[in-house]
């Protein structure tokens, strides 16, 4: 019997006669079914028109992913230290390329995984390594569709994966925050809710004005903003972002709608590009505000990433409050006629208990 594969996910079920009625991931609302439907592929059939590339990120860390472009684009980062080799996240493509490849680097001791969109076919990556243990963390039971003895569930904050020497131990840390099922439609966010800031926002505001620094009108969609951007941006402005900032990045779309009509500027439009990120933590900004959901859409066709990449990380790991599709052309000439990029910014969300998001009507001050 075949192990069906869903291909809108990448989650492997069990051995059955006939492909599953449906995917209990994709039946989740958060996810979504492609409008080709509901459809399933073996992993015989999968290697048959994919296979597995590789990149190396930095010496010990090389990532693993499908070619072309297989599920949600999952990637796996392959691990190695002293120790032995530890495979973090899975991909559903699996082959005798890829068990070649990883056993001529040493094979693995273990498997560990951050999501349940990584679990795919963790129990024959398993079985294709002698039968490695795979790590999940015990909140996230529900979401594994094939049960396996290789499966090891841990609990608590963190795991040491291998503990023989405790100075070069892999360890993994359940990063805190809380499960998705405490929102919910009825209730809301008990949590870190919009009414967290019924008080109002008062702190400094910069704008970085990516088209008036390279000379345009604005970005096309598709632009993709870097740390470099921005701090040539600070370097001709004369200013810095510090801590505490709330920071505003004018891509011109507004300038670009009016000029040339609207678009579906949820598909392709310009913004910042993943590897912000660190630049975001190191500055410690407050608040993060862009004409567009943060991200450059589409990603690179290269790219292991989602398209909103940033969006989610800074919203859900970095605890950055966002405002989104703001319109910045007022805040912008306004800036520009007095060479001035700082203000006080004043906010007043509506203190909707429980609530995920608000309107919101920002001012700046100058």
């Amino acid at each position: 019997m075949d192990a069906f594969i869903c291909t809108a996910c990448g989650t492997q079920y069990p051995p059955s006669q006939t492909a599953p009625a449906q995917c209990t991931i994709c039946e989740d609302e958060r996810q979504f079914i492609p409008p080709r439907g509901q459809t399933w592929t073996t992993l015989p059939a999968l290697a048959a028109g994919h296979f597995n590339g590789w990149r190396q990120h930095e010496p010990g860390i090389i990532g693993i992913g499908t070619q072309p472009q297989f599920a949600i684009g999952q990637r796996a980062l392959l691990i190695s230290t002293p120790n032995g080799n530890v495979l973090w996240d899975c991909v559903s493509m699996l082959d005798a390329a890829t068990v070649a490849l990883i056993k001529a680097l040493g094979g693995l001791s273990a498997i560990a995984i951050s999501h349940p969109h990584f679990y795919t076919t963790m129990s024959e990556w398993s079985r294709a390594f002698g039968g490695v243990p795979v790590h999940l963390h015990a909140a996230d039971e529900r979401w594994i569709m094939r049960p396996d003895p290789c499966v090891k569930l841990w609990q608590g904050e963190t795991l040491s994966l291998l503990p023989d020497d405790q100075r070069e131990a892999l360890i993994l840390i359940g990063a805190g925050g809380f499960s998705y099922e405490e929102v919910t439609k009825e209730e809301g966010a008990k949590k870190n809710s919009i009414y967290n800031l019924h008080n109002g926002i008062f702190t400094r505001g910069i704008l970085i004005d990516i088209p008036r620094l390279k000379g345009v009108a604005y970005l096309e969609p598709g632009t993709r903003i870097f740390i470099d951007d921005i701090e040539a941006w600070e370097k001709q402005a004369g200013i810095k972002v510090a801590a505490g900032d709330a920071v505003f990045i004018r891509t011109g779309r507004w300038a670009r709608r009016a000029k040339s009509g609207p678009w579906n500027a949820g598909v392709e439009t310009a913004g910042l590009d993943p590897s912000v990120l660190p630049w975001l933590k190191r500055r410690d900004v407050s608040i993060l505000g862009s004409e567009t959901a943060q991200d450059a859409t589409p990603p690179p066709a290269t790219s292991e990433l989602g398209p909103l990449a940033l969006h989610d990380f800074a919203l859900i790991v970095l605890g950055i409050p966002l405002m989104d599709d703001t319109n910045l052309e007022a805040v912008s000439e306004a800036a520009a006629a007095r060479k001035r990029w700082e203000f006080l910014l004043t906010a007043s969300p509506l203190p909707v208990t429980n609530g995920t998001g608000s309107p919101l009507n920002p001012i700046a001050v100058f």
